[in-house]
């Protein structure tokens, strides 16, 4: 008995359509939702009374990060942190800032503080003791800088300036107002 060509090709478009069916089911079925608990954003350890505290090469104390409660979660690695002050030493003048929160990055090397942000430089020898305010302020620890986009307020002894958006380098002792700056500047002894 021969088969014939003609008769064979219903078969192999019924095969093709199944393998296409297949393929299609496959590429389209969705995934189970896991429930090994990776996705849950849950802590899986607190602090209460969390102090951090950095040493630079020469030994001495760089900066401290202290909060009332430190709140990790594993599923992205950052940790949250309730009343959150980070303070840094030594030359120029010993700055302190404060929020009512901040969220600290996997590798600790990026903080961002929020709610009533307050940053305090100490006055020195030439400049009066400085405070800058902000709801936002993301703080790089060890390099010194503070960046914001968020409405500032700037207070150095009687001075105050605002303005929109601020970078600060605590090494250099410069702080920059990006945009809508106003400022009330008083010349002592003037």
């Amino acid at each position: 008995m021969r088969l014939r060509t003609d008769s064979l090709f219903p078969l192999a478009v019924l095969a093709l359509l199944a393998g296409l069916t297949f393929w299609l089911e496959r590429i389209t079925r969705e995934e189970p939702p896991r429930s090994d608990g990776r996705t849950r954003h849950d802590p899986d350890f607190i602090v209460d009374g969390f102090d951090l505290r950095q040493f630079g090469e020469s030994g001495g104390l760089h900066y401290a990060l202290v909060a009332r409660r430190m709140v990790h979660h594993p599923d992205d690695a950052t940790t949250e942190a309730s009343q959150p002050a980070l303070s840094w030493f030594g030359a120029p003048a010993t700055a302190h800032l404060s929020a009512d929160r901040g969220r600290i990055d996997a590798d600790g090397t990026r903080i961002v503080l929020t709610d009533n942000v307050e940053a305090r430089r100490e006055a020195t020898a030439r400049t009066p003791a400085l405070r800058v305010m902000t709801s936002e302020l993301t703080v790089l620890p060890d390099t010194g800088m503070a960046v914001t986009t968020a409405a500032v307020r700037i207070v150095q002894g009687a001075s105050v300036i605002t303005g929109t958006g601020l970078e600060m380098n605590r090494e250099e002792g410069i702080v920059k107002l990006k945009a809508n700056v106003r400022a009330t500047l008083d010349r002592p002894g003037k």
